[in-house]
């Protein structure tokens, strides 16, 4: 993922072309499958926290402010 991570914070990077990127490495076999992952990912407090920071990044970021994305 790191080699990637100058396509993925770049100022040009659309959220249509990061979410392209990013979906590329994840294929599920099945929904159940997907379903299972998000449930169990989303179930994760110290994950969940970590999203609300890059989240307040994200926008930071996306406002013109200088903000550490992807670390």
């Amino acid at each position: 993922m790191l080699k990637f991570s100058d396509q993925l914070g770049s100022p040009t990077a659309s959220f249509e072309s990061v979410l392209s990127l990013l979906s590329s490495f994840f294929v599920p076999e099945s929904d159940d499958a997907l379903m299972h992952w998000v449930s169990r990912t989303m179930a994760d407090k110290s994950l969940r926290a970590d999203m609300k920071t890059w989240r307040e990044q994200w926008r930071g970021f996306d406002s013109g402010t200088k903000a550490t994305i992807l670390l």
